[in-house]
C-alpha cells in the first residue's frame, strides 16, 4: 500500500495525480492537488485528519504530522477574496501532531525567512 507521501508525489501526473487524490482522501486527509509540494516533504503517520487550504506552499524537507489544518479564518469571505489566501511553509519547518495555522487576510508565513 502506497503512503499518503507517495500519493502526494504522484499529483503533477494528470490521470494518476486524480486517482493518487481519491485514495489520499480515503485514508483522511484532505490535501488539494493545488497544493505545491517540495522535495522531500514528507507526512507521518499518514497526515491522518490533515486539512490543507488550495493556496497552501510546502517548500522542502518540511514534515506535517496528523491532524493538521491550515484554512481560512474567515468563513464568510467570498470566493474571490478567499482567491487572495497564501500559506507558505518555510523550508525544514515542523508543522506537530493537531497544529492549526488559520489566516483571514493575504498570505501567512510559517518557518524561518531569510
Amino acid at each position: 500500500m502506497f503512503s499518503v507521501s507517495a500519493l502526494v508525489r504522484l499529483y503533477r501526473y494528470p490521470i494518476i495525480g486524480h486517482l493518487a487524490q481519491r485514495m489520499v482522501l480515503r485514508r483522511g486527509a484532505d490535501i488539494p492537488r493545488s497544493v505545491k509540494i517540495g522535495h522531500r516533504v514528507s507526512f507521518p503517520h499518514n497526515a491522518l485528519g490533515t486539512v490543507l487550504h488550495p493556496g497552501t506552499t510546502l517548500e522542502d524537507y518540511v514534515k506535517v504530522y496528523q491532524n493538521v489544518t491550515i484554512g481560512r479564518g474567515n468563513i464568510w469571505l467570498d470566493y474571490h477574496a478567499e482567491s487572495r489566501l497564501r500559506f507558505t511553509v518555510k523550508m525544514g519547518a515542523i508543522l506537530c501532531a493537531g497544529c492549526k495555522i488559520i489566516c483571514s487576510e493575504d498570505e501567512l508565513v510559517v518557518g524561518k525567512t531569510r
